[in-house]
């Protein structure tokens, strides 16, 4: 059963995709293999999220571009949309999602409860960037120095989607690790993943409590934990 397609101009190639999530890149291993020198050997993910399709930048180093706009982590995308990898252009195909009809469902589902729940949200969220002025608990991402504040009382990592930490690589477990507050304590674990769960180099078998500066590494990504994390 064909889900959606890719078709590459350049190469009049046709890459057609038959499962909810497949990997893209240079090496052969991936579900579409590109042979492009400009693409990662493990470049991007794309998977059916939802109400629709969603591509995952992988850390690549020449980025992942959805219509001309380099993506951060992840972006929905829909029929017609262009797609660079490196130097590498697709066309994403899938006409039962098209842009247009995503934002005419977007406005039409919005009610007077989901306007009240905005309204709501936007001061909690108020309130929650003034009380994060004080120090806070973080996870710096070694690859692009992204943050991740710690607001909350445990975190799960992994390739899940509902996942707190989304990481989106085949290295990484489905649920791999989590991260909980103890007390006055961030303690990490390892949910019995694949690959093991390091701290300092040092695969842990056991639950350990946190120390500030102390490198994590979940399937060959790395975190470094900043106990006292001041947001501006």
């Amino acid at each position: 059963m064909i889900l959606a397609q890719f078709f590459s101009p350049d190469m009049d190639m046709k890459y057609e995709i038959n499962s909810w999530e497949v990997s893209i890149g240079r090496a052969h291993t991936n579900d579409i293999f590109i042979d492009n020198a400009t693409v990662s050997r493990f470049h991007a993910v794309v998977a059916r999220r939802g109400k629709g399709w969603v591509i995952y930048d992988t850390n690549s180093k020449a980025g992942t571009f959805v219509n001309g706009q380099q993506i951060e982590k992840k972006a929905y995308i829909f029929d017609g949309d262009i797609i660079n990898l490196g130097s590498a252009v697709l066309t994403f195909r899938s006409p039962m999602f098209k842009r247009e009809n995503a934002v005419k469902r977007q406005k039409a589902e919005l009610t007077d409860g989901d306007i009240h729940q905005i309204n709501a949200t936007i001061g909690a969220v108020t309130k929650a960037q003034k009380q994060a002025k004080k120090t806070i608990p973080a996870l710096v991402n070694l690859s692009d120095n992204s943050m991740i504040l710690l607001f909350s009382e445990e975190y799960i990592i992994g390739r899940a989607a509902n996942c707190d930490i989304v990481l989106p690589v085949f290295t990484v477990s489905k649920y791999h690790a989590k991260i909980s507050n103890e007390g006055n304590s961030w303690i990490l674990a390892d949910v019995k993943s694949k690959s093991g769960t390091y701290v300092n180099n040092v695969e842990i078998s056991e639950p350990y409590r946190l120390q500030d500066g102390d490198t994590i590494e979940v399937g060959g990504i790395y975190y470094r934990f900043v106990r006292e994390y001041i947001s501006e």
